[in-house]
């Protein structure tokens, strides 16, 4: 059975005691949460705030006619090293990682603020020089059709699940600069959110003069754990349009 010590407010140290004899002084005020205690395997002494769950003080209410008792100012120290659940302090190495993670967030966002802005005067250079572009090209068309929808269904599964709420341009714009493969090609700008499913116009680039300026529809719907991206209607003539989009 674990013999518990205390310091009381006359810097005498008492004990043995068992965790039920503990508790009753803790109840007759004898000793308060920020007096020194300690028992057998613990490195050193500890107030008693420091053990109060493991001690269950919680549960107890202290008599209320008893006189607090003095606050303890001394610090002993024994032989015997801690057990496992004395030991509360953070190691150094998850010290590091929560530095490294602090860190982390506004460096990303220092990269988002330099990368964003560049990205989007590419795009806007891309979009003036489209005009010249080649003819339509079904293939290229769709391809850049696949893309939208690998993108859309992308930020839909990393961020409507945590925030219920539709991604943003900038979360496309985001996404789009860590992924040179669908970068440049079209633009994707929220433009309906009725609590169901996710509405975007996605503007095509480098498709030729007949679409410049236009744009599909596409439809997120969150459906049985995964995302469903439909391109329900255009602006673009059908003949233009990618083939699976009506």
């Amino acid at each position: 059975m674990t013999r518990w010590h205390y310091v009381d407010g006359a810097r005498n140290r008492i004990g043995p005691l068992s965790a039920d004899e503990l508790r009753e002084h803790y109840r007759l005020r004898r000793l308060g949460r920020d007096s020194l205690v300690w028992c057998d395997g613990m490195v050193q002494w500890v107030a008693l705030e420091r053990v109060a769950v493991e001690l269950d003080i919680d549960s107890i209410t202290p008599a209320a006619a008893m006189p607090p008792p003095l606050p303890a100012r001394v610090t002993a120290h024994a032989s015997h090293p801690p057990t496992r659940s004395q030991q509360k302090g953070m190691s150094g190495c998850l010290i590091a990682l929560i530095v490294c993670a602090a860190a982390a967030v506004p460096l990303a966002g220092i990269l988002a603020a330099i990368a964003i802005p560049a990205y989007r005067d590419y795009v806007e250079r891309a979009r003036h020089a489209s005009t010249a572009a080649p003819a339509y090209d079904e293939d290229s068309m769709a391809q850049s059709d696949a893309q939208v929808r690998t993108l859309v269904a992308r930020a839909m599964t990393t961020y409507y699940p945590q925030r219920r709420e539709c991604p943003d341009t900038f979360e496309f714009e985001s996404l789009q600069v860590r992924d040179p493969g669908l970068a440049g090609n079209f633009t994707v700008d929220l433009d309906s959110n009725d609590g169901q499913h996710c509405g975007y116009r996605v503007t095509f680039l480098h498709q030729g003069p007949m679409i410049e300026g236009k744009a599909l529809r596409y439809d997120a719907i969150p459906s049985g754990g995964s995302i469903e991206v439909r391109c329900s209607t255009a602006e673009i003539a059908a003949e233009f349009r990618p083939p699976n989009c009506g």
